[in-house]
C-alpha cells in the first residue's frame, strides 16, 4: 500500500522538528515497522555520507544499506550476502550498541533502541576523536610506567621482582635498608683493611726481624712466637671480613676438618652464654686413623658455621646445648636429598635443641633477607650466605627443624686428602740479592721503615721517598736506581699505579713492585709486569716478589 507520511498536512510543524532535530551534535534516524525512513537529521547524513536524495520520508532501510555496501563500508564480501545481513538483523528490531569503523577513518558509536509500536531508533555519535583520547592517554601511561619502571630498576636494582612484588612492598623495603647496610659494611671495612693491614705490616714486620736477628734468644721465641701468631690471626680476621663485606672469589685448599672445628668451638665459646654447651665428641677422623679433609674455602667455612652457631644461640635464649658432627660420608642415592653427585663427602651437622622452626619458615630460611628476628637484629643474609657458599663448593646443604624440638644443619662438602706438608726448616734459601739500589715509595714512616730494613736484610741499599712527586724527581736524577717498590694508595696526585706507569713510560726495564693494603689489589690481572704485594708481608714475601721480577726483566 502506498505511504503516507505522519502529520504531512502541518507542513510549518515539521519543519521546526526537522531544524531541532538539525541541531543535535548526534545523528539521528526513525524507521517505521516496515522498515521506512520517518525522520533523521543533518548530523546523520555527514556522519555516515549519505547523499541527499536519500533523505526523504518512506526511504527504506535497504536502499540505505544497498549505498554502504556498494561504497565499501562494510568491507569486501559479497554484496547481495552483506545486504541481506544487515536487513536480517534490523527485522529482529533488537536493541544494539557497536562501533563502527568507516572507510573514511572515522569512528562511530551506534545505539539502536526499538520503538513500542515496531521500528527502532537509532544515534550516531563519532567517538573517533575519543578513542584517540583515550588511545593516547592510555599510550602515555604506558610510556610512564616503563620510565617509573627503568628508574626503579636503576635506583633499587630489582626491576621486575619489585614490580611483581608490590604487594609486599614493606619487605622489600627491609630488604634495601639490609643491602644498604652491607654496602656501607663493606666500604667501612674496606678502609679498616688498609689502615689494619698497615699496622700489621709494622708489627708483623718488626716481630719477624727481632726472631731473625736473635733466633738462639729462649726469651725472644717464648714472648715474639705468641704475638706473631697473634697477628697473624688479624691478618685472616681482616680477610673474614671483607670476604663476609663483599663478593670474593672463593679459595678451596684441602682443610682438616677436625682441626677447624675444634678451633672454632674456642672462638664460639666466647660468642655463647654460660647457658648454652658445645658438645664436640662426636667431631672425629675416618676409622682409618687419618684426618678428614675437605676441599673448601676454609675462611668462608668458617663464616658459615660460626653463623649456625649464632642462630643456634639465638635459638635457645633461655639455655641448651649445641652439638657439632663431623665425618666422611660416602653418598650414593642418598646424593639427590643434597642435590650432588654420588661420592665422598665430608659430612658435618650443628644440632640444637632451641625453639625450632615452623614448616612454613623452614621452607623459607635460605630466601635471601627473609629473617624471623626484629628489624635491625638480622640481615637474613647468613643463611643465604652459607647456602651459596656450600653449593659454590660443590657441597650440598639440608635443614631439618620442627618447632619446639630444635633444628638441625647438615652439610657435604667434597672429601680431599690431607696436603703433602714439607719441612719449613728445610726449605732452600732464596737466591742472593743482586744489591741493586731500590727505590722505596711509602707514605707511612713505620711501614717505611720496616719495609727498608726488609730490603736491606735482603742486601739492597734503599733511598726512600714519601709520595710519587718525590719518586719521579729522584728516578731522574738518580740514574742508578734498579728496583721501585711503591705502595698503591699514597697521598697527591698520583697514585702507586701510576707511579708505575709514569716510570716504565721512560724506563720500560726498570723493576717495580707495589704494595697494597687492599687484599683485591693483588688479583689484578692487568698488571702481570706488576707484582703486587698484599700487606702485611715478611722478609721472604719480599724476597720473592724480587726475585720474579727479576725473572720477567730479563
Amino acid at each position: 500500500m502506498p505511504y503516507s507520511p505522519i502529520n504531512a498536512n502541518d507542513a510549518r510543524c515539521q519543519d521546526m522538528l526537522q531544524t531541532g532535530l538539525d541541531l543535535l551534535d548526534q545523528g539521528i534516524s526513525v524507521f517505521d515497522s516496515e522498515l521506512r525512513l520517518v525522520a533523521w537529521n543533518r548530523p546523520f547524513l555527514d556522519l555516515l555520507g549519505f547523499p541527499e536524495p536519500l533523505a526523504r520520508v518512506g526511504t527504506p532501510y535497504t536502499d540505505f544499506i544497498r549505498y554502504n555496501v556498494e561504497h565499501g563500508e562494510y568491507g569486501p564480501g559479497d554484496p547481495e550476502e552483506l545486504l541481506a545481513e544487515r536487513l536480517s538483523a534490523a527485522q529482529r528490531f533488537q536493541p544494539e550498541i557497536r562501533e563502527h569503523r568507516r572507510p573514511n577513518g572515522k569512528l562511530l558509536l551506534l545505539r539502536a533502541e526499538p520503538l513500542p509500536g515496531g521500528g527502532f531508533v537509532t544515534l550516531y555519535s563519532d567517538i573517533t576523536e575519543q578513542r584517540y583520547l583515550e588511545h593516547l592517554t592510555e599510550h602515555q601511561n604506558i610510556q610512564l610506567d616503563e620510565r617509573v619502571r627503568r628508574r626503579t630498576a636503576q635506583l633499587e636494582n630489582a626491576n621486575a621482582n619489585l614490580r611483581r612484588a608490590l604487594a609486599e612492598n614493606e619487605r622489600m623495603q627491609a630488604a634495601l635498608l639490609q643491602a644498604q647496610k652491607m654496602e656501607a659494611i663493606g666500604q667501612l671495612t674496606g678502609g679498616l683493611a688498609h689502615d689494619f693491614n698497615n699496622l700489621l705490616t709494622v708489627i708483623i714486620g718488626n716481630l719477624a726481624a727481632l726472631q731473625d736477628h736473635s733466633p738462639k734468644h729462649s726469651a725472644i721465641g717464648e714472648y715474639v712466637e705468641p704475638a706473631l701468631q697473634s697477628a697473624r690471626r688479624g691478618v685472616h680476621l681482616i680477610k673474614r671480613l671483607l670476604t663476609f663485606s663483599r663478593q670474593q672469589a672463593l679459595e678451596p685448599q684441602a682443610v682438616d676438618i677436625t682441626q677447624l672445628i675444634n678451633e672454632l668451638a674456642r672462638l664460639t665459646r666466647r660468642s655463647l652464654p654460660e647457658s648454652i654447651r658445645i658438645d664436640l665428641s662426636a667431631v672425629h677422623a675416618p676409622r682409618d686413623g687419618n684426618s678428614l679433609h675437605a676441599l673448601v674455602d676454609p675462611a668462608q667455612l668458617e663464616s658459615a658455621l660460626l653463623n649456625f652457631a649464632l642462630n643456634a644461640r639465638d635459638a635457645m635464649p633461655d639455655g641448651g646445648e649445641l652439638r657439632v658432627a663431623a665425618r666422611a660420608i660416602a653418598l650414593q642415592g642418598d646424593a639427590l636429598d643434597f642435590d650432588v653427585a654420588p661420592g665422598d663427602y665430608a659430612l658435618i651437622e650443628i644440632i640444637d635443641n632451641g625453639c625450632g622452626m615452623d614448616a612454613t619458615t623452614l621452607a623459607r630460611a635460605c630466601e635471601p633477607f627473609f629473617t624471623t628476628k626484629r628489624l635491625g637484629l638480622g640481615s637474613g643474609l647468613g643463611l643465604p650466605m652459607a647456602y651459596g657458599f656450600v653449593r659454590q663448593s660443590g657441597g650440598g646443604m639440608l635443614m631439618h627443624s620442627k618447632p619446639g624440638l630444635g633444628t638441625r644443619v647438615q652439610i657435604v662438602l667434597p672429601l680431599t686428602t690431607a696436603p703433602i706438608i714439607g719441612d719449613s726448616a728445610n726449605e732452600p734459601d732464596l737466591p742472593a740479592a743482586s744489591g741493586e739500589l731500590v727505590l722505596l715509595v711509602e707514605d707511612e714512616p713505620n711501614v717505611r721503615r720496616v719495609v727498608r730494613q726488609q730490603l736491606v736484610d735482603l742486601g739492597h741499599p734503599v733511598i726512600e721517598a714519601e709520595n710519587a712527586a718525590q719518586a719521579i724527581e729522584m728516578v731522574a736524577q738518580i740514574p742508578d736506581i734498579a728496583i721501585v717498590v711503591s705502595d698503591i694508595l699514597m697521598p697527591g696526585e698520583l697514585n702507586g699505579r701510576q707511579l708505575a706507569e709514569h716510570i716504565l713510560h721512560k724506563h720500560p726495564r726498570m723493576q717495580i713492585i707495589l704494595m697494597s693494603g687492599y687484599t683485591d689489589e693483588s688479583d689484578d690481572a692487568n698488571n702481570e709486569r706488576l707484582p703486587v704485594l698484599a700487606k702485611p708481608f715478611i722478609r721472604q714475601d719480599l724476597a720473592r716478589a724480587l726475585q720474579f721480577g727479576k725473572k720477567e726483566r730479563s
